[in-house]
């Protein structure tokens, strides 16, 4: 049983993780931190009075590089996914639009904005208002805007620094 009563050590957090690591391989997707809880309680490394601490060490881990960024599943992701929306044209109403748009494809294509500049900028802010308020800059200058809702959750954090790595700007990154 993990003892989460103290202060956990560097040493016992790697405990952690490897317990954590060896049954993420049995389960084959990603589960919420307070899943990990009731997987622990299952295997009967913790109890359930130890959940909140034990929420609070695997985010630890995760910030220490212990446990990949990704490791726990998106809890803010609480919408539907695979809704299909019909579509409401006409096929020849659709097949209009597009011979249109082919016509003018040149006013659709998107330039490398970031290509040969020194720096790469994302702008995060905390309430929707304030991205509805900068919006129109960052539109006009192509910089990506996100509303992190509050403190942003670590895998918020880490799809902010994926999108600044897979940025154009960053396969010139190693020329600095």
């Amino acid at each position: 049983m993990l003892d989460f009563s103290k202060k956990m050590t560097i040493k016992q957090k790697e405990e952690l993780a490897d317990i954590l690591l060896k049954l993420s391989e049995t389960i084959g997707f990603r589960i919420s931190s307070r899943g990990w809880c009731y997987q622990l309680e299952q295997e009967r490394y913790i109890n359930k009075n130890q959940f909140n601490k034990v929420e609070e060490s695997i985010n630890k881990c995760i910030k220490l590089g212990l446990l990949p960024i990704d490791f726990v599943a998106d809890e803010d992701a609480r919408k539907f996914d695979g809704i299909e929306i019909p579509d409401k044209d006409h096929p020849l109403t659709d097949l209009k639009y597009w011979l249109n748009h082919t016509l003018d494809c040149e006013n659709h294509y998107s330039v490398d904005w970031w290509k040969g500049e020194k720096y790469y900028i994302q702008v995060v802010v905390e309430k929707i208002d304030l991205k509805t308020l900068f919006s129109p800059i960052t539109e006009k200058y192509h910089i990506p805007i996100a509303t992190s809702r509050g403190w942003g959750s670590i895998l918020q954090r880490g799809d902010f620094t994926i999108l600044a790595k897979e940025s154009p700007m960053l396969q010139l990154w190693d020329e600095f």
